[in-house]
């Protein structure tokens, strides 16, 4: 028909409109009518359904709409509280893999390799595998949690005027403490640091050294420093006779066991804080010690990860020296009944060293607990001990909790009793 001839709104639906294409051929199409919409200056729509993450990841965030609970939840900049910036980094980054959050029922955030590999393995283990609850683990790439938060948390508009209801898929968000233990210092042999340790820190230093933010690199502040001139270099700004004493006194901490809880404390206040203004059905969930690896270190997976970090450090790993070196090691942890910070630095240190991949480990500790899985779970008694242990463990409950918060379809309902108790245990970790 002739555009001069149309009568009324000119909408296309189209159902299901990845059938029958190649991906490739999806994402051409999806430029296509994105060119000729353009070209007709908008006069005219296309409502589209699909279940394809690649047609997703093509297209820009704002034109979509989800479906969830038989209501229908726009992600443009009216609905939800994400502003133009975000739109453009999600645009960039929301790519094939990430896009499979917008068809989950619920959604663990994770700051890398590590935690996307590991996850799903636990929760099979323990009884909640993640692919029958149609759980999605996106990897960020780092620490960029909150735009994805901000998708999902719908405007003042859309709640108070329009009334309509939040986006309830559970959210969990698994991220390290990145506090070092008081370990660390202990055995590399610092007695103080040098930090510019956040945005109110560095305020006070723009003072001292009579610079403005723009010319500093600002993407150090919360690094710690051996030496004040390291600093220095890395922020790009000089340090001479007239500021020098000045700013040890403003940059230079002292390493003690209280420092380091009340870093702990400060940095989970801070957290909460960032968060507090978003209303998506979300809850953050924080590696207990420094990072999850060094909590791994600490839990009763100890042992696996030290078999897996040895395989993985030496070519001959189980022969001659290296074997008699792992019997050893392996007994020290046997016999070290209180978990002691001293061990679990040991086991640690040659990740932190990145002698082995943090990935490949991952890689290699979830092939040994799926094998644990297979091998145990005929046997329902020996099972239900091992879960039990991994569900009880201090240094790994708050990845517990975070399967958990994603899989409630599977979560056996509990007691007021319990329920009471687990506030009263959040409570106290807070």
């Amino acid at each position: 028909m002739n555009e001069s001839e149309s009568i009324g709104p000119n909408i296309t639906l189209i159902e299901e409109i990845e059938a029958h294409l190649h991906t490739q051929a999806q994402i051409r199409l999806i430029k296509f009518l994105e060119s000729e919409l353009e070209k007709n200056n908008y006069s005219s729509q296309f409502i589209l359904t699909t279940h394809s993450s690649n047609l997703v990841s093509s297209i820009n965030p704002s034109n979509i709409i989800m479906v969830h609970n038989n209501f229908c939840y726009p992600m443009s900049k009216a609905y939800t509280l994400l502003n133009e910036n975000d739109y453009k980094f999600l645009e960039r980054f929301l790519d094939a893999t990430k896009c499979n959050l917008f068809f989950a029922k619920g959604i663990i955030l994770v700051e890398g390799e590590s935690e996307m590999l590991l996850l799903p393995a636990l929760a099979e283990l323990i009884g909640l595998p993640l692919h029958k609850s149609g759980i999605s683990v996106i990897n960020v790439h780092g620490t960029s949690f909150e735009r994805y938060i901000k998708l999902f948390s719908r405007s003042e508009h859309w709640i108070e005027e329009l009334n309509y209801p939040k986006l309830n898929i559970p959210i969990s968000i698994v991220t390290d403490i990145d506090v070092k233990p008081y370990i660390y210092y202990e055995k590399e042999g610092f007695k103080s640091i040098y930090s510019i340790q956040n945005n109110i820190h560095l305020q006070e230093i723009l003072k001292i050294i009579d610079k403005k933010e723009e010319d500093l690199n600002t993407e150090f502040i919360g690094k710690e420093y051996s030496t004040l001139k390291k600093l220095a270099k890395d922020f790009k700004f000089e340090v001479n006779n007239e500021n020098e004493n000045e700013l040890v006194h403003a940059l230079k901490l002292d390493i003690s066991e209280k420092y380091i809880e009340e870093s702990k404390d400060k940095k989970l206040q801070d957290i909460e804080e960032k968060y507090r203004s978003y209303n998506c059905n979300f809850k953050i969930f924080t590696a207990p010690e420094w990072t999850l690896e060094y909590s791994l270190s600490k839990s009763c997976l100890r042992k696996m990860l030290y078999k897996a970090i040895h395989t993985l450090r030496y070519k001959n790993a189980f022969e001659g020296k290296r074997l008699k070196e792992f019997k050893e090691f392996k007994q020290i942890i046997k016999e070290d009944n209180d978990f002691s910070d001293e061990i679990a630095y040991e086991i640690f240190k040659p990740i932190d060293k990145k002698l082995v991949s943090k990935a490949e480990v991952a890689q290699e500790l979830s092939v040994y607990l799926k094998d644990l899985f297979e091998r145990k779970k005929e046997n329902k008694e020996e099972l239900e001990k091992i879960q039990n242990k991994i569900m009880q463990d201090n240094y790994l409950k708050y990845l517990i909790k975070a399967i958990q918060h994603v899989s409630t379809v599977n979560v056996v309902e509990k007691s007021e009793e319990e329920s009471k108790e687990e506030s009263k245990e959040e409570s106290e970790e807070k």
